[in-house]
């Protein structure tokens, strides 16, 4: 199991240059096909623009376009030829009958992993979407990178933190995330307990389940139990586990009850999306 083809979104932000850093260095570690992308909204041009402003103001319109996918193609280019990635393509399709997400998802889904930032803005900056709106909708997973992250030329990823509280959602992540920790030199398994702070026998039975899937698959991890408590929630202590073990990226499941839920209780998924010191790998 490899990543063939990895799709980044490209809009210009502040941690966009690390962002394609990022991109490319994971997809010359797995000879994968990298697409930048950039979505273009309905507000910048329609096929109509023409018939409803001056010409003047049309031309003007399609200049502004002109430059602003240039400036990103560019940001594009000059990342996959700093890193020398050989394969790779540029894409900027339009947004008419649907919205810019459903744009970006539609393209995601023929993807095997997705590069993300917490938030991502449109060629005119009069809007934005989140990672939220493509997790919820993709097929495939998913990096999500902090706003504004900064990143050195060491190998990505070489310190990997997994959280894992034994659902559906986390067991994709983890299954979708072994290319990566394949490669990574520590991975530590955070085990969550929502209850009594002891171990249990059945505790040391996951536990005993998980090393020997690790082991089939030629990754070596520690385990660790973490309990929540009302003074410390599990996000504490999964930023506090990363810190420690100086991670350079948390892998999780994301979404176990509707998105509305997470974002009305500020369930795990919303806190850690919002406020992540390190990329996320997420898989729904």
């Amino acid at each position: 199991m490899a990543y063939k083809n990895i799709l980044v979104y490209v809009d210009g932000d502040d941690g966009c240059v690390a962002r394609l850093n990022l991109a490319c260095q994971i997809s010359n570690q797995f000879d994968a096909k990298l697409t930048g992308m950039h979505v273009v909204p309905q507000g910048v041009y329609t096929p109509y623009s023409a018939l409803e402003f001056p010409l003047e103001v049309y031309k003007d319109m399609q200049d502004q376009e002109d430059k602003l996918l240039k400036k990103m193609a560019g940001l594009f280019n000059d990342a996959v030829n700093k890193n020398k990635v050989k394969n790779h393509a540029w894409r900027f399709p339009k947004s008419s009958r649907h919205s810019v997400q459903d744009i970006f998802i539609r393209h995601a889904n023929y993807q095997g992993l997705i590069i993300i930032s917490q938030e991502m803005h449109m060629a005119n900056n009069a809007d934005s979407f989140s990672a939220s709106d493509i997790i919820m909708g993709v097929g495939c997973p998913a990096i999500v990178t902090p706003n504004g992250l900064k990143m050195n030329d060491a190998l990505p990823f070489d310190r990997v933190t997994v959280a894992w509280n034994g659902s559906r959602e986390s067991a994709r992540a983890l299954h979708d995330a072994r290319p990566i920790l394949q490669k990574a030199s520590d991975v530590q398994i955070l085990m969550a307990n929502l209850s009594d702070e002891k171990i249990t026998h059945d505790d040391i039975s996951h536990e005993d389940e998980m090393q020997n899937y690790l082991k089939s698959h030629n990754i070596d991890a520690s385990i660790h139990h973490v309990y929540e408590r009302k003074s410390r929630s599990i996000t504490d202590l999964i930023f506090n586990a990363i810190n420690d073990n100086k991670s350079d990226l948390l892998v999780m499941g994301g979404y176990g009850h509707s998105r509305l839920a997470e974002m009305l209780f500020k369930g795990v998924t919303y806190q850690i999306l919002q406020t992540t010191p390190v990329p996320v790998f997420i898989s729904h």
